[in-house]
């Protein structure tokens, strides 16, 4: 169903004025969503139920005692090798990546601003897609990542101005939680990278 309900309408110029396109072409997106789903159950109906009864611990969880055994491996095999054959889902990237160059980020930035009228949105939103292309573009960091920013993610510090050492600098240091790693179904909820700069 996930990847059946991924089509939708593309607008283009032949002589149809639409096109329908399935937005799900990778079997890495797939099996990205059952860890995602498997997270949430884990997380909180199930946590909750070894909570209420202690004793059944084992009873109110989705993982087996081996990594790779019973159904919920089974079923994230079957999506890596079966799912993608039936729905021809390719294992490999689906799309170019290229860096954003410090002109790109200026001619976007720009655009935000210049053209704000076009553009329909809050002031606050507006600033805060601002930052969040900053310190994209600082680091290559995915959207998801940059995005889904707390408080607790930045800290303001004060520093010496490295070109006058007699003033002081208040600067930003923010750490990325890194959201696109490669990990085994049983670690998918247990690890995270860390990327910390000023």
């Amino acid at each position: 169903m996930y990847i059946e309900n991924s089509t939708f309408e593309r607008p283009c110029l032949g002589p149809e004025e639409y096109k329908k396109i399935r937005g799900l072409n990778s079997a890495v997106s797939t099996e990205n969503m059952w860890k995602t789903l498997i997270g949430k159950a884990e997380a909180g109906v199930l946590q909750r139920k070894r909570r209420e009864d202690p004793a059944n611990r084992d009873k109110w969880s989705l993982f087996a005692k081996k990594r790779r055994h019973g159904p919920l491996y089974e079923i994230f095999k079957w999506i890596g090798e079966g799912a993608s054959i039936e729905h021809n889902l390719t294992r490999r990237q689906t799309f170019e990546k290229k860096e954003m160059t410090p002109e790109d980020i200026m001619v976007l930035l720009g655009t935000l601003w210049k053209e704000a009228r076009h553009i329909p949105c809050t002031p606050q939103t507006r600033i805060a897609f601002h930052g969040a292309v900053l310190v994209a573009g600082i680091g290559g960091f995915r959207p998801g990542e940059v995005m889904n920013l707390t408080y607790g993610q930045v800290a303001f510090e004060v520093v010496r101005d490295p070109l006058n050492p007699s003033k002081r600098r208040l600067v930003a240091a923010i750490t990325i939680v890194h959201n696109k790693q490669r990990v085994t179904l049983v670690e998918h909820t247990q690890h995270r990278v860390y990327v910390s700069f000023m």
